[in-house]
Formats: C-alpha cells, sequence, structure tokens
C-alpha cells in the first residue's frame, strides 16, 4: 500500500471513529480562483483562471471533512499565442482548525490527477501533453449566509513525476472563492 493511500485511510478511519454525532453534512461547491505559477512555471507562464465543483462531507463533530473537486483552469504563456490547459480531479481531506462566530477556518491536503496539456498557435505541431499526480496543501474560511455558505480560499499544488520536472512544471498557487450548497435539511 502506497503512503498517500495508507495516510488518507487513517485519517478517515480516525475520522469515522472519534467522537460526533452520527450524521454527516453531505455539501456541493464551485468556485473559481486566480491562478498564479511558481517555481520553473513561472518561467514560461503568466497568471491565469481554474473553476471547479465538487462535494464534500463534514464528518460530524470530528472537525474531518472529506471531498473530493474537479478543475479545469488555463495559464497563458510569457510567448504570445501559447498556453497551458490543466484540468483534473483531487480527492481533499480537511480539517477543521477553528470555528467562531460561524467562520470556519479549516486546512486541506489533496492528492490527485493532472493533464497538462500545452497549445501553440504559433507552432500547433509543438501541442504535447502530460499526466500524472499531484499535491495540494492549503486552507479556507467559509461562513454561511443564509442556507448557503460563502468561501474563499488559497491553495499550493505540485505536479509529480513527469508535471514535476523542469522541462514540464506544473506548480501555482490559486487564490479565490466561492459557494456551497448544503444536500439536507436541518
Amino acid at each position: 500500500m502506497s503512503g498517500a493511500r495508507a495516510l488518507w485511510l487513517g485519517v478517515t478511519a480516525l475520522a469515522l471513529l472519534g467522537p460526533g454525532r452520527a450524521t454527516a453534512q453531505a455539501t456541493v461547491f464551485a468556485g473559481g480562483v486566480a491562478a498564479l505559477p511558481v517555481g520553473d512555471f513561472a518561467d514560461v507562464a503568466e497568471p491565469g483562471y481554474r473553476v471547479h465543483s465538487g462535494g464534500m462531507v463534514d464528518l460530524g463533530t470530528t472537525g474531518f471533512l472529506v471531498g473530493a473537486t474537479g478543475f479545469f483552469g488555463s495559464n497563458p504563456h510569457t510567448i504570445e499565442g501559447e498556453r497551458s490547459d490543466l484540468y483534473g480531479v483531487t480527492v481533499l481531506g480537511g480539517y477543521t482548525v477553528a470555528e467562531a462566530q460561524s467562520i470556519r477556518f479549516t486546512g486541506w491536503v489533496g492528492l490527485g490527477g493532472m493533464i497538462h496539456t500545452r497549445k501553440s498557435d504559433v507552432f500547433p505541431g509543438l501541442d504535447a501533453s502530460k499526466r500524472g499526480l499531484t499535491l495540494s496543501v492549503g486552507g479556507s474560511v467559509s461562513r454561511p449566509v443564509g442556507r448557503i455558505g460563502v468561501f474563499v480560499s488559497g491553495l499550493y499544488t505540485r505536479g509529480l513525476g513527469d508535471l514535476g520536472t523542469s522541462t514540464y512544471p506544473s506548480e501555482f498557487v490559486t487564490l479565490g472563492g466561492g459557494v456551497a450548497i448544503p444536500l439536507s435539511v436541518d
């Protein structure tokens, strides 16, 4: 069993076995973020965007959350007519580190799969794609507004394997927000 899978299973087991109410709260969410390239990716790419949506389950009063998100985005390159399109899915685990006056501060870690496609309007024969695993860490601040919730988030994502090489860098920070809609009625 891989280390990441063992960690994920351990966190999930602790959350499910920990004290808390018997029911979990399911939520769907959607949002948009600015995607800021860092590391070697910043040498070739400019700030872009990501849109994402997904679902999560708040595991009662344990403070743990689990979920998944899908995303798509694009970063223009410093060379006119070239860009990187990035899309994929990330499985997330979170823990609420603080909650005060209905404002919730949550730390996140994620493991996902991503496809990084380079496109060129100038040299279409040079278009190429790489796929691989990603690791993400970050946090969010959320607050209910009526029946929905609003959130702001920041996440650092790094491509692993082929997606982490200097010839095909995939490293960025996303900053943005969105809305979350609970699926059950209290």
